[in-house]
């Protein structure tokens, strides 16, 4: 097929490339000599053919016959028929075998048939059949999915009851904006109420401001809608908008083009005409010097010759934004504005009068001139992504230098961004003063930590503060639009956080956002707006629809919208819409009536929104008129190729001066509309009134402070003779709560490498310890304890990773008879680990997290001093609320003959050999730490665990054993060791009410 022939026509072509390297390798110093002689001679225009360029053009011709590159160079420029075109005239052109060579193969290049269109044709089906099934593989579905499953079940065989089933519940639908659907939209209501009784579809449209068709809308299912429809047809024939010269004179233009062939909409069928409206009316007028204007000004730039696009918007931009100075200086003054009878005059202001544009090309152009007389505007447009704009980019290169704020490269990247304007002083500054680059430094390690605790906005609006960015964009120009745009980004950035995890994560969704500019749609991305002051606006065509502005000024209504190169051509072929992906140029006949067929769509909906533009205005509009031409070196304006050229002479072509005369026989005996020649723009600047800005006083707070509340936990309590500097946050894991158990004890080695108690000590040392032994517990026990080689050779791993080899046999070792002693209960009952044979009966490093209200710290020490350690005295909880949650980390919960104990793992130093670990010692550690406060909450956690599991049959002093606190170093079998003690019923029922918010 067409691949096929395809890939034929390369190996022609790679054949005839290899003849002509060939053909030039063999005799390259004498063509060089010839070429060179010849562009010497002139015998080869010195235009293109330079004498000084021939040795380089030469090394690049045997470059690319040697190795077969080409390396940019235009080796056909020496092809016989290009040295025939280059020949000066009466010489002889150059001749040589390998001319000819590069000839044959310069014409092959003519003859190759494009596929890319033809595989964009056959790659629609696939794409759309793999969209389908990724949708569906991901749980996925759109708005066009619910569209396109309800037309394929409507017309599925069980189709006419889901049709009975809609209509039973709606029997009347009324859709307004009708004009904006589709065939398949149609298709569904059609399916639901055709011909079907007791019910009604009442479609609602104006077909003349149908401008959606880039979003699919399409105005032939509109009018094939209402051929369709039955009788009678309603239309509202009455502006409730505009004043009555307002309406008068779009009248009189649409009826002027209603007078030619293909009426004012370009319909050859009339399928669309125009017809004149009534006008309501209003109370007020537009008045200057106490005089009413006319409501339609036609400002004529040029008559007689042909006006360049740049030049048409460069001057009419700059008149009228002059004209908007002097109504602004005029209305200052008292003399412009609107006057209802015979009232008052209520002066114009900035925001009375709306700029309609196109694109945004022609929004920067109008905003520009309007700066630069110092009159203040916004921008609006619907089709704006906040995704597109600068501000996306440079948040992108901000998140990638707070989360990696040790990069010198992304720090740097962010501080050269556009919208920080910090300058090239800044960057110097980084390379010159070491300082200051830790400074910078230090500030986004500071925007990290608030990014992880706060999140993604609070951060970033951190951000604008550290770089006083909100008061130096507001400073400069167009800053508002850029604050706006940060700030808008920030928002949606911290949506989608919600759904993503880490910092990289969201780095990566603000990438992919900013490149698929295919999925910049939907409200939330459209840029929003900036300032609601007293603005200017500049807004788009599109945006304006269904607003309204007393003031419209039109400036390049001239303009012919051009079609994007490569974009083919989409049109309405009878049935319905087409694309053709040929251009003219290649496709023949039938590529040519698709180009027709398109731009004739075109100029019916640049007509369409004409239409929609001129009626947005209440009292007065401006239009820019000019004989627009592509360039200044144009002999004919293509005017007649706009939507208001149409209007004026029905898309004939206007000639130099003729423009004048119809403009004038479109306004005479029309008082609404005014011709004249566009006024000569002056650098005239606008002073705004003089206002005062007395903050109103500030306002008072009436809602409650919301109450502190927090997550605690037991190493987070603070004692009296600890500052509140000393408070520490919750642990997020079991390895935190060791850290933070052990972080003051001292790191010395005792000197003694024989025992345990020559260990390392202190967090990490302590750290270890206790993974080591939740391994243990995880593996099971008993069977670690009957397996010393896999005991030894984890010991081996984790030792090896922190350079403690030397402890590998002296940990085994002490391990191995650590499970294997027997520990003595609270309740007198004795068990070793290595005895805990069945895995149910043990839980290692149970998390827990419950409910503290209003928790008093002091009465919680009351309850536990008063029932623990016989009252023996201890350090004191400073005093503290607790409300919120309570969470810890259990080393060990087992169950042993039907009760449940508290186990909990301490690897504290106490001395030299096991004789240290005595139960006073042990006792005065405990108190010391206060650890006995520690397992009295870990007992209430297990005390509520087991009343919620066993419901009504739970009793503490049936089910609950105590605690059992393992000095690890000290354990021999002998006492040495263990801590225990079992806490009466009366403590943990204190401590459950007080936690339940009772107060003790």
């Amino acid at each position: 097929g067409l691949l096929a022939a395809r890939r034929a026509w390369h190996e022609e072509d790679a054949r005839r490339l290899a003849d002509a390297a060939r053909a030039w390798r063999d005799d390259a110093d004498a063509i060089g000599a010839q070429l060179l002689e010849a562009s010497v001679t002139k015998a080869l225009n010195n235009n293109s053919y330079k004498p000084e360029r021939m040795p380089a053009e030469m090394a690049a011709m045997r470059r690319w016959a040697w190795s077969g590159e080409v390396g940019g160079f235009d080796i056909a420029r020496y092809a016989s028929s290009r040295l025939a075109k280059g020949t000066s005239k009466n010489k002889a052109r150059p001749e040589h075998p390998a001319f000819g060579a590069l000839e044959h193969w310069h014409a092959w290049q003519a003859t190759a048939e494009p596929v890319r269109h033809a595989i964009l044709a056959d790659a629609v089906a696939w794409v759309r059949e793999r969209f389908a099934t990724q949708k569906r593989r991901r749980a996925q579905i759109g708005f066009d999915d619910l569209l396109l499953r309800l037309d394929r079940a409507l017309a599925s065989p069980a189709g006419g009851g889901l049709a009975a089933t809609i209509r039973g519940q709606y029997p009347l639908a009324l859709i307004d904006e009708f004009q904006d659907t589709d065939p398949l939209q149609y298709r569904i209501f059609r399916a639901v109420y055709l011909d079907a009784p007791a019910t009604a579809l009442l479609l609602i449209g104006d077909p003349k401001q149908a401008i959606y068709a880039f979003r699919g809308a399409d105005i032939h299912t509109y009018l094939a809608a209402r051929a369709e429809a039955a009788a009678p047809h309603y239309s509202l024939d009455t502006n409730f908008r505009s004043t009555q010269g307002m309406v008068d004179a779009v009248n009189a233009l649409f009826v002027h083009g209603e007078r030619h062939a293909d009426g004012a909409f370009h319909f050859a069928d009339g399928g669309l005409p125009f017809a004149p409206v009534l006008a309501r009316g209003r109370a007020e007028r537009f008045v200057r010097a106490g005089v009413a204007q006319a409501a339609m000004h036609l400002w004529l730039l040029d008559n007689d010759t042909p006006v360049g696009v740049r030049t048409y918007r460069t001057e009419m931009a700059a008149a009228c934004a002059s004209e908007i100075v002097r109504l602004l200086g005029e209305a200052a003054r008292g003399e412009a504005g609107f006057v209802e009878g015979d009232g008052p005059l209520r002066p114009l202001r900035p925001a009375d009068i709306a700029v309609l544009v196109r694109s945004h090309a022609e929004a920067a152009e109008f905003r520009a001139a309007l700066a630069a007389r110092r009159v203040r505007s916004v921008f609006l447009s619907d089709r704006d992504s906040v995704w597109e704009s600068t501000e996306a980019g440079d948040l992108l290169f901000w998140l990638r230098a707070v989360a990696e704020p040790s990069s010198d490269t992304a720090m740097r990247a962010a501080l050269a961004t556009r919208t920080l304007h910090l300058g090239f002083g800044e960057l110097e500054k980084l390379n010159a003063d070491e300082r200051h680059w830790e400074m910078r430094g230090q500030a986004f390690f500071a925007l990290r930590e608030r990014w992880r605790h706060a999140g993604v906005l609070a951060m970033l609006h951190r951000l604008l503060h550290v770089f006083d960015l909100p008061a130096r964009l507001l400073s400069a120009g167009h800053g508002e639009r850029a604050l706006t745009n940060v700030l808008h980004l920030a928002e949606l950035l911290q949506q989608a956080a919600a759904t993503l995890d880490g910092e990289q994560a969201l780095i990566r969704y603000l990438a992919e956002r900013i490149a698929d500019t295919a999925s910049h749609h939907g409200d939330d991305q459209v840029v929003r707006l900036e300032s609601d002051d007293d603005l200017v606006k500049v807004i788009t065509i599109h945006k304006s629809k269904g607003l309204e502005y007393p003031l419209v000024f039109l400036p390049f209504v001239s303009a012919v919208a051009k079609a994007r190169a490569g974009q083919g051509y989409r049109y309405h072929d009878g049935e319905g819409m087409s694309l053709e992906l040929v251009s003219a140029s290649q496709g023949g006949a039938a590529a040519a009536e698709a180009k027709e067929a398109a731009e004739r769509a075109a100029l019916q909906e640049d007509l369409r929104l004409l239409y929609v533009a001129l009626t947005r205005a209440r009292h007065a509009c401006w239009l820019g008129i000019a004989p627009v031409a592509e360039t200044a070196r144009v002999k004919e304006p293509q005017v007649h190729r706009s939507a208001f050229g149409h209007l004026l002479k029905g898309g004939k072509a206007i000639a130099n001066g003729e423009i004048a005369g119809l403009l004038s026989a479109l306004a005479q005996g029309n008082g609404a509309i005014n011709v004249a020649y566009m006024p000569p723009p002056d650098e005239a600047r606008y002073t705004p009134p003089a206002r005062a800005d007395d903050l109103l006083p500030p306002r008072e707070p009436r809602l409650a402070r919301a109450e502190p509340w927090r997550i605690a936990s037991y190493s987070g309590l603070r004692y009296d003779e600890a500052g509140p500097e000393a408070a520490t946050p919750a642990p997020e894991t079991p390895t935190d709560d060791i850290i933070v158990e052990y972080v003051a004890e001292s790191v010395a080695v005792v000197a003694d490498p024989t025992s345990i108690h020559a260990f390392h000590r202190g967090a990490d040392a302590g750290t270890f310890l206790h993974d080591l032994l939740e391994w243990i517990a995880e593996e099971g026990f008993a069977a670690i304890a009957h397996d010393p080689a896999r005991l030894r050779d984890t010991v081996a791993r984790r030792c090896e990773r922190r350079g403690w080899e030397g402890a590998i046999d002296l940990l085994t070792g002490w391990l191995l008879v650590l499970l294997r002693t027997p520990m003595a209960l609270p309740d007198g009952k004795v068990v070793a680990l290595g005895g805990l044979a069945d895995p149910t009966c043990y839980r290692a490093e149970l998390e827990f997290l419950f409910e503290a209200r209003h928790v008093d710290t002091l009465a919680l020490d009351r309850i536990v001093c008063g029932h623990t350690l016989g009252g023996a005295p201890r350090p004191a909880l400073a005093s503290d609320t607790l409300n919120g949650m309570l969470k810890g980390f259990i080393d060990l919960i087992i169950e042993h003959d039907g009760r449940w104990y508290v186990v909990d793992y301490k690897s504290n130093w106490l001395g030299p050999d096991e004789h240290a670990y005595t139960a006073e010692a042990m006792r005065a550690s405990i108190l010391d730490a206060r650890y006995e406060l520690q397992y009295a909450l870990y007992l209430l956690a297990l005390h509520r665990l087991l009343r919620a599991r066993l419901g009504p049959a739970y009793d503490y002093d049936t089910h609950v054993g105590g605690a059992v606190y393992l000095y690890l170093r000290g354990v021999d079998g002998r006492g040495h060791g263990v801590h225990v003690e079992r806490p009466p019923k009366a403590m943990v029922e204190a401590m459950d009410r007080l936690f339940e918010g009772a107060t003790a």
